[in-house]
């Protein structure tokens, strides 16, 4: 039997309560048999946050759902108001997945999406996030049935996390709900020592068991227990844990999980620094913040040891707030001594979104991508991951073409 390994992201949050929302049905997958040849790729897309009140011709400070005040400025096109606070309208979500459907679906060998729960436009408000079993779990459980295996679905009901084989016996994701590590969610305890009834313990016990994650883990994101357990977990694991994808702070951009730092919080029972809560006024804290962080990193050394650092990778959404629409393709290795290890992505974007219209739809370019060189390389040596050959970057490069 082979070893599983796992690739941890953060899919899927929740809020108890849902006002004026459409009504959910199951989501059907197609049922097939055939067996692919591995193409080693995968897509990374986060946050797309589809907006069905959202209007063409509004303001933001309308959330773009009504035309008043007419004089403000700017005003929302048909793919939606990039740099802005409002959500996607459905137009750009169904461009966005027929553009994947049409030019990658058959490139591709599985797909990490995850969702998030701040819609500001009244469909999912950002309440706390209760413990399963309850309603909204319940609610997930059934719309979300035909993508979570059998044998992971009552502890997805309770929870509202699993784990699925994307290559079978090979390769497995783990989706975490980190609305119960979220230190802004205050219907938990916070991962309490003492507390084996926390949701957020019960997860990290599960965890422990299986192996295992939205909100990215970093200090300023999650409550201190939580984000002591991920990292002691993370870094104990290293050596069968591919790597961790994560969304929800709409920016694109890596930090590090560092040892140090969670012994210091132990310590002085004190918060490290990391990602701050991601807002229209904070995105020079993040860049500030992460400047600071990769400022306090070691030295390099000669022959040094990296086993006191993980890589996190936070993906930048599909929703233009506060950017613009993006997705990344992943590569990864499928032969050889390093089997599944991450080789690099590219990321896409749509630079034209504001002068897109019905009659002419916005371009998909290749904005850039992680390869051997320059702050990738750092990323991939901290990960325990070899540098992607000439022929893994021509792979990268030719992929951009699409």
């Amino acid at each position: 039997m082979f070893e599983l390994k796992l690739l941890l992201f953060l899919l899927l949050t929740y809020t108890p309560d849902v006002l004026a929302a459409p009504s959910q049905v199951p989501i059907q997958v197609p049922e097939t048999n055939a067996k692919r040849k591995l193409q080693g790729r995968f897509l990374h897309i986060t946050d797309m946050h589809p907006d069905p009140y959202f209007k063409e011709d509004a303001s933001e400070t309308s959330a773009c759902h009504r035309r008043k005040p007419k004089k403000a400025r700017p005003r929302s096109g048909y793919y939606g108001m990039p740099y802005s606070d409002c959500d996607s309208p459905m137009t750009l979500t169904n461009f966005t997945l027929d553009y994947l459907d049409k030019q990658w679906s058959k490139e591709i060998d599985f797909v990490v999406c995850r969702t998030s729960p701040y819609m500001r436009g009244g469909v999912l408000t950002d309440n706390p996030a209760h413990p399963g079993p309850n309603g909204v779990t319940s609610e997930f459980s059934s719309i979300w049935r035909n993508f979570v295996p059998f044998e992971s679905y009552q502890v997805f009901q309770r929870g509202g996390y699993f784990s699925v084989e994307v290559i079978p016996a090979q390769l497995a994701v783990i989706s975490l709900n980190t609305m119960y590590f979220y230190d802004s969610n205050k219907a938990v305890g916070g991962c309490e020592d003492g507390d084996p009834e926390d949701p957020g313990n019960l997860q990290f016990d599960w965890l422990e068991v299986w192996l295992s994650g939205h909100v990215p883990p970093s200090a300023d994101n999650f409550f201190p227990d939580c984000h002591v357990r991920y990292t002691e977990l993370s870094l104990r694991y290293q050596d069968t844990i591919l790597g961790h994808l994560y969304g929800h702070m709409n920016a694109d951009h890596f930090f590090f999980l560092d040892a140090d730092h969670v012994r210091s919080t132990r310590n002085r029972n004190v918060s490290t620094s990391g990602e701050p809560h991601f807002g229209k006024k904070k995105r020079r804290a993040l860049y500030n913040t992460l400047l600071k962080t990769f400022d306090d990193l070691p030295k390099p050394k000669h022959n040094g040891s990296y086993d006191d650092y993980g890589v996190v990778n936070v993906s930048p959404s599909v929703v233009p707030n506060p950017y613009l629409p993006s997705f990344r393709i992943f590569t990864y290795n499928t032969t050889g001594s390093a089997l599944w290890t991450p080789l690099g992505y590219a990321q896409y974007y749509l630079p034209d979104l504001e002068s897109a219209n019905k009659k002419h739809a916005p371009k998909v370019k290749l904005e850039g991508g992680m390869d051997s060189r320059g702050v990738a390389r750092i990323a991939l040596r901290m990960s325990g991951v070899r540098a992607p050959s000439a022929e893994v970057r021509k792979d990268i490069e030719l992929s951009g073409r699409k």
